[in-house]
């Protein structure tokens, strides 16, 4: 168990014992973050958590409600107290409220929405009305905004009360007399700079932005390409209406990664799916790999005299199509990766498929020497040493060519490469591995 499995069950443990304590909850708070609180929570009971939630401090609430799973954050906005769940989204931002929402059932989202104040729920409508997967989901429009006429004097009354209520503290963003975004600089930049200069002076470069209809990989792929701290938004008149925070950019990162390796692999999110939506999900990929390995099982029926011949070929069929196919596997997802984040484009086809080819050329080498290796002890018969040897070699550089060229097609035609990739590069593999192992055996034997 790790420490911080640990660590989790003995916080738990002593939130459940003193749950009829306030104060000793309170003081609890006070030494460990909400995080680490949130994750405690979840190993008690649901009358337990309410008692701890209601013992917190109003932010301290407001956190947890961010923090939690949404199970459990649909039964405390359920069971808290009408006033506690009122502070406590009063100590919310626009957004946190937004992605909350967007999580739970529309009778528990109904009764949250009630408890904010008016302003503020005409900006969380806004935000629920942006596509969930959009740039404009991921956004806060708590930041702070200068226009670009104004000096550094006129400006820091403007951003002291500004920063009041922004989320996003450390980056200044001016604007045009359109509220079209002109630049973005830092606190530090402004605080620093002479009092008697115009802060568009103080612009360095031209603001990379996205628009709140863009999809959420956009502005992550944006964000890692030029090492952007936040990403300005905008909508389809170019006009700012907020920014996405760092946390917000990294948290996408991660989800789109895992997003496209449960794709790749026919697969969904176990937490986010009944076993009967997963099971519809997963099923047409197992089908096309049932059927993949059916044609596979005819090629081997092609050359049965091949086998009659030497029966010790057999031995290493899973052996050639299992090293082709997790060879073509890695090849795809380091390229459906690099079409995901921008780093391998459809216009560098030829230089990605050489250097992927190289790589397989140096894996196949090693491949084939130690499988030959292998079949020489085995089977003591240089021919099956040198069918083995050789049609691993093969095997696995068509392999990189198949995982290379797949991908970028589907690409091109405008397929989720992520969903295609998987199933077709491993059915393919086995029956082209299959069809040059023992085309190699018929010369050789």
């Amino acid at each position: 168990m790790s420490f911080a499995q640990t660590q989790t069950e003995n916080l738990a443990a002593l939130l459940k014992k003193y749950s009829d304590n306030p104060e000793k909850i309170r003081e609890i708070a006070e030494e460990y973050r909400i995080e680490d609180i949130a994750e405690a929570l979840e190993e008690l009971d649901e009358d337990t958590q309410i008692k701890v939630a209601s013992a917190l401090p109003t932010e301290d609430i407001a956190e947890l409600l961010s923090e939690i799973d949404e199970e459990e954050s649909e039964d405390l906005i359920k069971n808290l107290d009408a006033m506690l769940l009122v502070d406590a989204v009063h100590e919310m931002s626009p957004d946190e409220i937004a992605e909350l929402v967007r999580e739970l059932d529309p009778e528990t989202a109904s009764l949250l929405l009630s408890k904010v104040e008016n302003d503020k729920r005409e900006d969380v409508c806004k935000l629920l009305n942006f596509p969930p997967d959009s740039a404009g989901s991921l956004m806060t429009p708590e930041i702070v905004v200068i226009p670009d006429h104004l000096t550094v004097a006129e400006a820091l009354p403007i951003v002291k009360k500004q920063l009041e209520h922004a989320k996003i503290e450390d980056r200044i963003f001016i604007v045009d007399k359109a509220g079209r975004p002109v630049g973005v600089i830092s606190l530090a930049e402004l605080i620093l700079a002479d009092l008697t200069e115009k802060v568009s002076k103080l612009v360095e470069d031209k603001p990379i932005v996205v628009k709140a209809t863009d999809d959420r990989e956009v502005a992550a792929n944006l964000a890692l390409k030029y090492e952007l701290r936040v990403v300005p938004v905008v909508d389809d008149t170019g006009k700012l209406i907020g920014a996405i925070p760092f946390d917000e950019i990294l948290y996408t990162v991660e989800e789109e990664t895992e997003e496209d390796m449960l794709k790749m692999v026919g697969a969904s999110d176990p937490e986010e799916e009944s076993p009967i939506k997963a099971s519809l999900a997963r099923l047409p990929w197992l089908i096309v790999n049932l059927f993949g390995g059916l044609l596979a099982g005819n090629v081997i029926k092609l050359f049965q005299n091949v086998l009659s011949k030497s029966i010790a070929l057999a031995f290493f069929v899973p052996v050639i199509t299992g090293m082709g196919g997790n060879a073509a596997l890695q090849t795809a997802t380091t390229v459906v990766r690099g079409l995901a984040t921008g780093e391998v484009k459809l216009s560098e086809i030829w230089e990605t498929l050489f250097k992927e080819v190289v790589v397989a050329f140096f894996v196949g080498a090693g491949c084939a020497l130690i499988a030959g290796s292998a079949a020489l002890i085995m089977q003591g018969e240089i021919k099956i040493t040198l069918i083995v040897g050789t049609a691993m070699f093969t095997a696995i550089s068509i392999a990189a060519i198949v995982g290379t060229v797949l991908p970028m097609f589907f690409e091109k035609v405008g397929v989720d490469p992520a969903i295609a990739t998987g199933p077709f590069v491993t059915t393919s593999n086995d029956i082209i591995g299959i069809f040059i192992y023992f085309t190699v055996a018929k010369i050789l034997l």
